[in-house]
This record gives structure tokens, sequence and C-alpha cells, in this order.
């Protein structure tokens, strides 16, 4: 009795430094939860609409918090996302990764993730306190919010850092200083924020007009998102993936990058909208930071990963070369080639350019497309001039071979590699390069091979579609003209084992839709006839 009493007691005190119909823990948080019923999605948006996020709930006390409340709702989402069947593939609202000493309490058996990625707690019966995953889209329930007392409009006023500018309760910057990812969000935290993250129409049209007034000509500017382990997250400190619930993708594509750009001018892009950009290109950022954060400690430093694996001191074997360097020519000793092979990453195409180029009569340099190739796609030699001219393969690694008739030559050069260092042939209107690329993430383009022009025969194609943030997907068909033994199967999961929600051969019209229940579509494309036509295209997005 004496316990509950205390516990009543700290909750009147804590009650006293909360908005109204909020309560507190007594240490600076407050609570509320709502029993309108919605989807996840929605609950997360109300409560930063709030100021605050839903519930992150790391202790029992917090728990035994919410259920100790009055309430007209039996169940509610709490601010955990699951990517696993393991506590360490789940993630706090605000992104934080939970470790296997964090504070859970889910239901033997959970995390499930082929129930879905979101997470909701039980208020009543025997299971009250236990926390289960359900698909994010699939359910309404009730819902808590946890906001941090100061950011009650009544206690403290919007201070934001100098330079700074204030829009709907947050505060940016653009950096002048043209960066890197890394190098970017370094600067941001030196004034206790991050690289922006993005949650809403209203916040990306003013991040948009913010950057384009200081856009020094610059076509785009970096925001936050960045592709890693199979999804976009917000930056928010080291070994965290903040939550993404809102894009604004013209083509979401992996292969332009990991890291992400907002157009500051119509283009390749629509004003507003964005577009994949390698991590490592210099741009200009835009900064974001929570009011009367600063001042804060200074960052860590960040030491810049230093390619020095372009070094090598013979020629005997083959050399290898990872990400992107420089390589230089060495005096020769031998008669041996130099063999140099070079590797930038699945999905990406391996690139060099020259910076120096010196040949001797009796030298040359080719160029193959991948290490297996027996034939090269360029020889170089004595009297040309390639320098600043970009070379890119057609696979994910190139392989050079440097040879002489004579032990020792007169020749200089040297190149750059990193994939994709200059953009490829332009695509048609219609990209078929999703076919067997591993995961695609909305929102993007599909299409069978060579589209518009005829598939070749016996293709066979598989495209795996994921949504973000546990969303469903959605597919439609712009096109459809095949011969009617190929076909198109579209299934609602992640293999062909899935369950079959449609199947398409000859000629549709426009627009036939299709819609996953899960995270996940599964589409294949198999050509089993002599005759071969135009093929498909489709666009997926997340929903």
């Amino acid at each position: 009795m004496k316990s509950v009493l205390i516990f009543l007691s700290l909750l009147g005190l804590a009650v006293a430094d909360c908005p109204s119909g909020w309560f507190g823990d007594g240490d600076g948080m407050c609570y509320k939860i709502f029993a309108n019923l919605t989807v996840e999605p929605t609950a997360s948006e109300s409560c930063e609409s709030l100021g605050g996020s839903l519930v992150m709930i790391q202790n029992a006390f917090t728990e035994t918090l919410m259920y100790s409340q009055p309430y007209t709702t039996n169940v509610i989402w709490i601010g955990i996302n699951c990517r696993g069947h393991d506590i360490t593939t789940c993630y706090y609202e605000d992104g934080t990764q939970l470790t296997t000493s964090s504070y859970n309490n889910f239901y033997p058996g959970y995390p499930d993730v082929n129930k879905g990625l979101c997470t909701y707690m039980s208020l009543n019966g025997i299971n009250t306190g236990k926390w289960y995953n359900l698909d994010c889209d699939g359910l309404q329930f009730g819902y808590a919010c946890q906001k941090s007392e100061k950011n009650s409009p009544t206690q403290t006023t919007l201070t934001c850092p100098p330079g700074y500018s204030s829009f709907n309760g947050y505060c940016y910057k653009v950096s002048m200083d043209i960066l890197s990812y890394a190098d970017a969000e370094y600067d941001c935290n030196l004034n206790c924020g991050h690289i922006t993250s993005i949650f809403s129409d209203d916040e990306n049209n003013y991040v948009t007009q913010l950057a384009q007034a200081s856009s020094g000509g610059n076509l785009f500017a970096r925001i936050g998102p960045k592709y890693e382990n199979g999804v976009y997250c917000n930056p928010c400190g080291q070994n965290c993936c903040g939550r993404m619930s809102y894009s604004n993708f013209a083509h979401s594509d992996t292969e332009l990058g990991n890291c992400v750009g907002i157009a500051l001018t119509n283009g390749v892009a629509q004003k507003g909208q964005w577009m994949n950009t390698f991590c490592d290109k210099p741009m200009l950022t835009v900064c974001k930071t929570a009011p009367n954060a600063y001042p804060c400690a200074p960052p860590a430093p960040t030491i810049p990963p230093v390619h020095t694996n372009a070094s090598y001191t013979s020629c005997a074997k083959p050399i290898y070369f990872t990400d992107n360097g420089t390589v230089h020519s060495i005096p020769r000793t031998s008669i041996d080639p130099c063999t140099f092979i070079i590797s930038v990453g699945k999905g990406r195409r391996a690139s060099i350019m020259f910076k120096e180029f010196k040949l001797d009569s009796a030298s040359s340099i080719e160029l193959y497309n991948d290490y297996l190739e027996t034939t090269p796609f360029k020889v170089l030699s004595y009297g040309d001039n390639p320098v600043r001219q970009t070379f890119t393969s057609h696979e994910e690694s190139m392989k050079i071979v440097y040879s002489s008739r004579y032990a020792s030559s007169n020749s200089t050069w040297s190149f750059s590699y990193g994939p994709n260092l200059s953009s490829p042939t332009p695509t048609p209107a219609y990209r078929g390069d999703g076919c067997n690329n591993g995961v695609l993430s909305s929102p993007g383009t599909i299409t069978s091979p060579n589209y518009p022009s005829n598939y070749p025969k016996h293709a066979d194609c598989q495209y795996s579609l994921k949504s973000y943030s546990g969303r469903r997907v959605f597919i439609s068909f712009s096109d459809v003209r095949t011969e009617a033994w190929d076909k198109i199967n579209i299934y609602d999961g992640t293999t062909a084992s899935s369950p079959l929600i449609g199947s398409l051969s000859g000629y549709y019209p426009t627009n036939t839709n299709y819609t996953s229940t899960g995270s996940f579509m599964f589409v294949t494309f198999k050509a089993l006839s002599e005759y071969t036509y135009p093929g498909f295209a489709a666009t997926f997005k997340s929903v």
C-alpha cells in the first residue's frame, strides 16, 4: 500500500509540470494516451505534430505508467519498429537501436516481422504490458505519445543556433560548404543537429525554398535519408537509424547512390523532388536541429577513410583494389604485365579516369568489362590522349592490363577509379535494369529487358520490390504487350512461393494495378516462346 501511495504521489507531482491532459514520470518526460483508433504511421505523425513521438518504453516503470492510467482503448501503438526476429533488429522511434541489454517486454515468440514491423502493447487482460508486432497499416489502435517537458510552449521559447531559421518547431540552416555526406553530418553535429530529415509536404517545401535561396547555382541540396541495410534511415547519431515516414522521390535508384538530394530547380527531377546521389559526392547541405538544443558538447572528430589500397610494388600477380582511389605507374623491373582488378560493389559499375597518360611505342593498356573477360572493350597505346576521359565497364568490376614488350619502359600513367565516375549512356524512358537486380526499394520503375524494344528470347527475370517503413507495395502496369505464352506473375510476398495475386500475358489496358498485403511484392517475367514483343513497364510505390 505504501508503494502505491508513493507511486500516486509521484504522478501527482509530475502532472504539474506537463501540459493539461498529459501525465509525467517525474523525470522530465510527459505522456498522453489517445483512444482514437488509427494506423501506426498516422499515430506517429500525430505525436510528431505535438512536438514528441510515439512512446519509447525503456524501463518497467514507464511501461507501468501506460497501463496504470484510466483508458478507453485496450491496445496502443508504441514507438518501436523491428526488421528481424531478434531484439537487436528493433529500433526506437528516434532511431536508436535496441541491444540485448535493452528493456523489452515482447510476448514469447516476438519480435516476429512475419506479423509486421510495428509494435503495439496490450493494456489489459492476462497479457497486460506485453508487446506484439503487426503490419503498420494492418489494424487501427489507440496510441501513446511522449514529449519532453521543455517542449511545452508555455515553458520555453524556441531558440535556434546563430544563423539558423525556424519553421514549425525546428531550426534549419543551409551549409554553404560543399561537402560529402560524412563531412556534412559532422558539420551539422557542430550545432547539435543532423543533415535534415523531412516528414511532410510543408517541411519539404520549406527546405526546398531555403536551399534554393542560397543555392549559388547548385541544382541539388543534400538531405538526410541514407540507404543502409535495405532501408532508408535519417541520421540520428552513431549506430542509429532514424525513421523515414515521408519521401518525395522522382525516381529511387540506389545504383545512383545511397544518399539523397532534393532538386532546387526543374530538370531531371521537378523542384522539391528527391533523387539518389553518391554519399561521397560534395553537395550543398541543409542542417536541422531541435530548438534550444544549442550549445551542446562538440561531436567526436571523425577521420574520413583514406584509400591506401592503391599502392603496389610488383606486377608478379594481379592487384586488387576496391571502392575508390588512384593508381600510379611504377618503374618496371620485369616484362610481366601489370593486371589490376577494380571492384566497386554490387549494383554499381566500375569506372576509371586517366589523370596522366604517356605511353611509349612498345606499351599498351587494355580495359576489360569484367575480370573474367578475355576481349578488351578498349585498347590504348602510343599516341592516344585519354586524359580526363572516363571509361566505364558494364559490370561492378573492371580489369586493366598494362603491358610492354620490354622490361624497362619510359611510360608513365595514372588513373582514378571508383563507381560510376561519369554518367553512363543515357537510358530510355523506362529502365530495364530491375531484372534480377536484388531488392528494389520503392518508389521505382521495373520493365522487361530492352523495353520499349522487344525483350530477348527466353528472358527470365525476377523483381523483388520493398516498401518503406512497413507500408504496402502498390504496382501499376502502364504497358503490357507480350506473347501469349510469356507470363508476368505477381506474388504477395518475397518469393514465387508466396500467394499469387495476378498473372498477365498478351495485351492489357494501362493502369492494371495490384497491392500487396505486406511490405514485399515479388514479380517474375518468363519468356517461353520464340517470338518476342516490347514486354511491359510498371511503376511501384509505398502505400
